[in-house]
């Protein structure tokens, strides 16, 4: 009996993986970061700790221009 439960539960992971119908409620984590620059878009990478899940996110450029040693 057990065993048949967790058989149901490996099926239901095998759907949600391949055929991306998780019904997760996603809890995203922020799990790396690129800051924009004043012409480069960054990145924001996250993960949900519930199904693993992946997505990103753009931060645009700022456009703001911070000179040091004459350049950007």
């Amino acid at each position: 009996m057990r065993s048949m439960k967790r058989y149901r539960i490996f099926l239901l992971c095998l759907a949600c993986i391949f055929l991306s119908s998780c019904s997760c409620n996603h809890n995203w984590l922020e799990i790396s970061r690129t800051e924009p620059g004043c012409a480069e878009n960054g990145i924001v990478r996250f993960a949900c700790s519930e199904c693993d899940e992946t997505n990103e996110e753009t931060i645009p450029a700022t456009g703001k221009h911070t000179w040091v040693d004459a350049s950007c």
